[in-house]
C-alpha cells in the first residue's frame, strides 16, 4: 500500500507519505482509545465483532479504488515526468 501511495503521486510524494502515517497512528490511537474500555470490561466477541464489520467494508472500498486505478488508459492514468533542477527529465 505504501509504494502504490507513493507512484500515485510523485510530484507530492512526501505529503503523501505523511498522509499515509498519520492515518496508521491516528487509526492505532483512536481504536485503542475506543476498544480499551470494551475490553477491560472482557467483552472481547462485541470487539472483534465491530473491527470485522469496520474492516470489511474498507476493504472493499480499497480493492474497488485499486482496480478503478489500474484500469485507467495510459493517457489518463500516466504519471508526468519529475522535475529535477527545473527540467523534465
Amino acid at each position: 500500500m505504501q509504494t502504490w501511495v507513493t507512484s500515485v503521486a510523485p510530484w507530492a510524494r512526501g505529503t503523501s507519505v505523511a498522509f499515509f502515517a498519520a492515518a496508521l497512528f491516528v487509526g492505532s490511537a483512536v481504536s485503542s482509545w475506543a476498544g480499551g474500555p470494551v475490553a477491560g470490561d472482557g467483552r472481547y466477541a462485541l470487539l472483534f465483532g465491530v473491527a470485522a464489520a469496520v474492516a470489511l467494508p474498507l476493504t472493499v472500498v480499497a480493492v474497488i479504488g485499486r482496480h478503478r486505478y489500474g484500469a485507467l488508459p495510459a493517457e489518463e492514468g500516466s504519471l508526468p515526468a519529475e522535475e529535477v533542477g527545473g527540467q523534465t527529465q
